[in-house]
């Protein structure tokens, strides 16, 4: 098996497949020590993790039907994002539109840093509006 990405943790596909080893394995509700080492070492964890994702399926196929053991980390880790897109634009425009002009001024008139503002940019939480008047084509254009 090839290791999840840091190293340190397994993948969904790694713990489904943990999983469906395990119910291939399983004699009587349990598992050889032989073949408990052997996923050990295969998935490179600890007894206490393979333990964690057999009880989390189990649970999850009580509950659901079927099993779902793919980690619940997701979107839940890391810093707590400290400007989201609904607040950041009401303060956006709030600000005069000659504020407005730059990223530079727009932060300074908001107090939210610019690597925020662009992050958010990016992210498509905030739209850039241009106020420029265009010439209209005639014909002979």
């Amino acid at each position: 098996m090839a290791k999840s990405a840091t190293g340190r943790e397994l993948t969904d596909d790694q713990r489904t497949a943990l999983y469906h080893r395990l119910l291939q394995l399983k004699k009587n509700g349990r598992v050889g020590s032989g073949d408990m080492k052997e996923l050990m070492r295969t998935f490179n964890v600890s007894q206490q993790t393979i333990s964690r994702i057999w009880l989390r399926g189990c649970q999850t196929a009580a509950e659901m039907g079927c099993a779902k053991v793919a980690s619940r980390k997701k979107g839940r880790c890391g810093a707590p994002r400290k400007y989201d897109g609904d607040s950041v634009r009401d303060v956006v425009t709030s600000v005069p539109s000659y504020r407005r002009s730059n990223f530079r001024s727009l932060a300074a008139a908001t107090g939210i840093p610019k690597t925020s503002l662009w992050n958010l940019l990016q992210a498509n939480k905030l739209r850039r509006r241009t106020s420029r008047v265009k010439p209209m084509l005639s014909v002979k254009q």
